[in-house]
């Protein structure tokens, strides 16, 4: 499925299904000549905006939840829909009755040649019974925190209303093809208001919850690092300050810049290292069972956390290590002159 350049125009203004399906061919008919658009389509839940999804019986009390889409026949072009068997859907007259069903369907459903096998909706023997008539790759009708699921779609229009259209634009020319669709929308649908969005946008649009969440998680480690790094470079500082005497001892008695810097930070870096001995393996847990809450999810192995505790290691070196050089490098006189 191909997203690029693909308007959504709300079709859905409290009117019936018949006059939604009007208004579609109407668009299609004064939009078939524009070389600004390629393809124009209907569909009734539109990406991002919502879903519908039927239970089908499998066996006694058990069901399956397959996803329905009622689209229009040009929609496999517009979305650029692979189909991979059956038909081309042109070739056939009336869709009133078929399905076109995903991959995860079959093998759902166990569909050996599901091209001509026939089911009812929900597995219910006493509803209308639909024919499929082809199989499409699959692909995501919804956020990526969700699985693919067992996907219909149907043509049926006693079932659902084409609530949005869907129109694949000239991507060189997009400006002059928005001014060609708002006016046969004028033209046909006359003081409805044109109300468009980009599908990428939709689709974008479902991880902003994500995107706010990362944005408060990282301001908030932001300002507990600075407030513990500041409180470590304040400690190290006074550690400093109530040992200058002793510095100044060992500097007489031929202590390196490096036996100081041990000195003086030795029982930070231990307590460092028991922090992170202890932070990382809950970290990794933490993180790990939040990661199963996604449908796709990435591994963090042992590399990352081994990354994450040698840069904590060495952000804390450098904030510990000024006042350690300084002691160092300071002259054992100064430190003495009060004793």
């Amino acid at each position: 499925m191909t997203t690029d350049q693909v308007v959504r125009v709300e079709n859905d203004f409290g009117d019936g299904i018949a006059v939604r399906e009007q208004r579609l061919q109407q668009m299609k008919d004064l939009l078939a000549p524009k070389p600004e658009v390629k393809a124009i389509s209907g569909i009734d839940y539109s990406f991002g905006r919502g879903w519908s999804t039927y239970g089908f019986k499998v066996a006694e009390g058990e069901y399956v939840n397959v996803q329905a889409l009622r689209m229009d026949r040009d929609a496999l072009a517009v979305l650029e829909l692979s189909q991979l068997s059956g038909p081309p859907l042109d070739t056939m007259a009336n869709l009133q009755n078929k399905w076109l069903v995903n991959e995860t369907f079959v093998k759902t459903f166990g569909l050996e040649n599901p091209v001509g096998h026939a089911m009812h909706r929900g597995n219910n023997p006493e509803s209308p019974a639909y024919e499929i008539v082809g199989v499409v790759g699959d692909f995501n009708a919804r956020s990526l925190d969700q699985p693919i699921e067992p996907l219909l779609i149907h043509f049926d229009t006693q079932w659902e209303g084409l609530s949005n259209l869907l129109v694949r634009i000239e991507g060189e020319n997009t400006a002059e093809a928005l001014a060609q669709l708002e006016s046969s929308w004028k033209t046909v649908a006359h003081d409805l208001p044109f109300q468009y969005s980009f599908l990428t946008e939709d689709i974008q649009n479902q991880y902003t919850g994500y995107e706010r969440q990362r944005s408060l998680v990282a301001m908030a480690a932001g300002l507990a690092l600075v407030v513990a790094f500041l409180g470590l470079f304040g400690l190290t500082g006074i550690q400093t300050l109530n040992r200058k005497q002793e510095v100044g001892v060992r500097k007489v008695l031929g202590a390196s810049i490096w036996d100081i810097f041990v000195l003086l930070n030795r029982q930070t870096l231990v307590l460092a290292l028991i922090a992170l001995a202890i932070g990382v393996p809950v970290a990794a847990y933490l993180l790990s069972q939040w990661l199963q809450t996604f449908a796709y999810q990435i591994t963090l192995g042992w590399e990352f956390f081994a990354t994450l505790a040698g840069a904590m290691l060495l952000l804390i070196l450098g904030t510990v290590s000024y006042y350690g050089w300084q002691a160092g490098r300071t002259n054992p006189a100064e430190a003495l002159k009060d004793e």
